[in-house]
């Protein structure tokens, strides 16, 4: 995935040197970055001709939250149709009968086994 230059502020580039961004600012930036990948991805898929199956979906959608302790309910719920537990669930069976990363494997172990089963 290329990545244009400058279009990326960090967290803490304010309009006012000093100041950390609100809670609402730093969702506002959240979802515009999240609007441009999902443009990207859909670029990405328009040249490579298939579309991400499920599971790798669930996955990428794990990882994206997995630094905040996983994603929201609502989010889960209006992403896939299914509650957080279902969602946790999914992910440690993924986990535990396929082949990723060291690092993906155990950072998503951290968080999604700490969910009652």
């Amino acid at each position: 995935m290329t990545h244009l230059q400058g279009t990326h502020r960090p967290l803490s580039d304010t309009t006012i040197p000093g100041r950390m961004p609100t809670l609402s600012e730093q969702l506002d930036r959240y979802r515009a970055e999240r609007r441009r990948r999902l443009r990207q991805a859909t670029l990405t898929r328009q040249h490579s001709g298939r579309w991400p199956t499920e599971q790798e979906e669930l996955i990428r959608f794990a990882r994206i939250w997995a630094p905040y302790g996983g994603p929201p309910p609502e989010e889960v719920f209006v992403r896939f149709g299914i509650t957080s537990t279902a969602f946790a669930e999914r992910i440690r069976q993924m986990l535990a009968t396929s082949r990723y990363d060291r690092r993906t494997t155990e950072s998503l172990t951290l968080v999604y086994t700490k969910h009652p089963a």
